[in-house]
């Protein structure tokens, strides 16, 4: 029987067939084999410029760095491991003893702590660019590697004290390995690498568990579907070794990260919803993937993204089902896990998705060229459309950020500004929002470590505007955090305090303005301090007219993490 001849459509270039070398080969040298990667080289090098640039941009520590970080600094090893996080925090604990090490080594400033999780973010880059080109055709793994390049999620996380950027590169990693077992016969060595990547991925990110069951669970269907049993016992023995490490994990370390009810119900949106019916799990199911799509990759149309996915599932499909599979393997578990409530489907948590999304927005392409018969102008103009449609805004987002790197809070500068202009009798005051960024900055700026911590209060009308620890106080300087989160959102409680106030400020400005005098104001990105001089109206003096039923009122500061 004649075998059938192999299909044409943009075979990727693991699956093509080797040429045999001939006398003329001599006569070309070796790197000319190289320069059709040469464009993909140049994308992934400019994807790692724009993430040093955002390395060495430094932007200030924000609310949930800070969070984690002073855990970090102030936290032993062993009880970073053995104790639950302060502040509601969860990490995985690979990524908590590299952070450690690096402050041990190097100190505990932003760029130390911020050291691992970019050079996972430029490792992961190199290594999807990769698997992009064992999974599709070169224009596709070319426009996969530009829009993980240009992703701002991926260059943004990659400059975040967080474990996002290394939860991509091990997905990455096990998919990349998952796949050489897939198109080669798997041998001791590679279900080794799978197993032990698996295991090095599932201590160091939390949804690698995710990423190597959908892994596992095709490959060991591929191959027992073959009866082929000698690869079926080297990717069981390869996969008990990530699996017996997550177990082990689990029982020691997570489990009680999953009855953390503050973080229960930060993220509850990212669990489907209860009591669970058919109906309500859909609804929720759409709704989540469509967040995914517009939050964790920044599409403008997430419904339109959604269809070219399904068209790109179609197209690595035509070629080879197992591969589609493998691609789509972790969702139904991460699924599963949101149902459970043990991970959800929701926000930057779903950042390790992003290479799936990509990979399948890029493998549109060739399934418009096989429609069309492959003709090069055809093709060109559909890929083309797509990127203008779907992915324009996140990357023209980033190009935009390239000479303003992105920041959110810049607390920093504005602490040292307080730093350089402080007086004896100073106060600080900080508002909640702000509080965790002060605490890392204020140690290190030699502030005052003890702040008085406001927030907006009702109270019962007539009584101070302020509370008294800010009304005994000569001048106030009031830390401000303005990030969307803010417990001071805006308000129509009064006028602003001056006209440039923006409104997010007004709240807390319009407590102040009755009681204090204001001398000078320090903006920067999402943050702002106030200098007010004190007067007697803080102290609820007489003659004043009724002020708002609101005050600002101390509230109780946070442990300190070494406690």
């Amino acid at each position: 029987m004649r075998a059938r001849a192999p299909t044409s459509l943009a075979t990727p270039a693991e699956l093509r067939p080797q040429r045999e070398t001939g006398p003329d080969d001599a006569t070309h040298p070796r790197w000319t084999a190289l320069l059709p990667l040469l464009p993909a080289a140049l994308v992934a090098l400019a994807g790692l410029a724009l993430r040093v640039e955002q390395y060495l941009h430094g932007r200030s520590l924000w609310f949930d760095e800070a969070l984690l970080d002073l855990n970090l600094i102030h936290r032993p090893l062993r009880r970073l491991l053995a104790e639950p996080l302060a502040y509601h925090q969860g990490a995985p604990p690979g990524f908590l003893i590299a952070q450690r090490l690096m402050v041990v080594l190097f100190g505990g400033s932003d760029r130390t702590l911020r050291l691992v999780p970019f050079l996972g973010g430029c490792l992961a880059l190199v290594v999807f660019a990769r698997l992009a080109h064992r999974l599709l055709s070169r224009p596709a793994a070319l426009l996969a590697t530009a829009l993980a390049a240009f992703s701002p999620f991926l260059v943004y996380y990659a400059a975040e004290s967080k474990q996002y950027s290394t939860d991509v590169l091990f997905t990455v990693v096990i998919l990349d390995l998952a796949v050489v077992l897939l198109l080669r016969r798997p041998r001791p060595l590679h279900a080794c690498a799978f197993g032990v990547a698996g295991a090095v991925g599932v201590i160091c990110s939390h949804p690698a568990a995710l990423v190597a069951g959908g892994a596992s669970l095709v490959l060991l269907t591929v191959y027992l579907a073959r009866r082929d049993w000698h690869a079926v016992l080297w990717v069981a023995a390869g996969s008990s070794i990530w699996l017996a490490t997550f177990t082990a994990e689990y029982f020691l370390l997570l489990r009680g990260l999953a009855t953390d009810q503050a973080l229960l119900a930060y993220w509850r949106a990212g669990f489907a919803p209860r009591p669970l019916a058919p109906g309500s799990l859909l609804t929720w199911l759409g709704a989540a993937s469509l967040r995914v799509l517009a939050n964790s990759l920044g599409f403008s149309l997430p419904g339109l993204a959604a269809v070219a996915c399904l068209a790109g599932v179609l197209a690595i499909g035509r070629r080879r089902v197992v591969l589609a599979a493998l691609l789509l393997a972790p969702l139904p578990l991460v699924v599963a896990a949101a149902v459970a409530r043990k991970y959800p489907l929701d926000g930057r948590l779903t950042l390790f998705l992003v290479p799936v999304v990509l990979l399948l927005l890029a493998a549109s392409v060739d399934l418009l060229a096989g429609a069309t018969g492959g003709r090069v102008p055809v093709a060109a103009l559909a890929a083309g459309l797509l990127v203008a449609v779907v992915a324009v805004q996140p990357v023209s987002r980033t190009l935009r950020a390239f000479p303003h790197p992105i920041d959110v809070t810049e607390t920093r500068p504005l602490l040292e500004a307080i730093r350089a202009q402080w007086e004896p009798g100073d106060r600080v005051a900080v508002e909640t929002s702000a509080e965790p960024a002060y605490r890392y900055y204020a140690a290190r700026l030699g502030l005052d470590p003890a702040p008085i911590v406001v927030a907006l209060r009702t109270r019962r009308c007539g009584g101070p505007p302020v509370a008294p620890q800010l009304a005994t106080a000569k001048r106030v300087w009031f830390v401000l955090s303005v990030w969307p989160h803010s417990s001071f959102a805006p308000t129509a409680l009064g006028a602003p305090l001056v006209a440039d106030a923006q409104p997010a400020e007004q709240a807390v400005l319009a407590q102040l303005q009755l009681a204090a005098r204001p001398l000078r104001v320090e903006r920067a990105p999402g943050a702002a301090v106030w200098l007010f001089q004190m007067t007697p109206a803080a102290r609820g003096a007489p003659g004043k007219s009724d002020p708002p039923c609101h005050q600002l009122a101390r509230v109780k500061p946070m442990a300190p993490p070494n406690r």
